[in-house]
């Protein structure tokens, strides 16, 4: 069983991000072709469902990360405008 120590240690490391990385993963959000499953072309649908996963593996390490690829997600199926970086800059220090 998981102490609650390790649960708060836990939740402590993931929830430090630089904003270095922060906006790093932003652009690899920004340049992901959110479209992709729309091609008829094979070639550029096996990319994109490639990167997809990556980005996605990628929101499970940090709950910054995972904020940040569900708004893009929002953005995509036009429920939001395009998210900002500054949105998620030290988001880790308000939750």
């Amino acid at each position: 069983m998981v102490s609650q120590d390790d649960i708060d240690a836990f939740k402590d490391e993931a929830g430090q991000v630089s904003s270095e990385n922060i906006r790093e993963y932003f652009n690899q959000l920004r340049g992901h072709d959110w479209y992709y499953d729309y091609s008829d072309d094979y070639r550029v649908w096996q990319r994109g469902s490639k990167n997809r996963d990556i980005l996605m593996n990628k929101s499970h390490e940090n709950i910054v990360y995972k904020r940040m690829y569900n708004e893009f997600a929002k953005w995509m199926v036009s429920k939001r405008e395009l998210p900002t970086v500054e949105e998620f800059i030290n988001y880790d220090k308000e939750v």
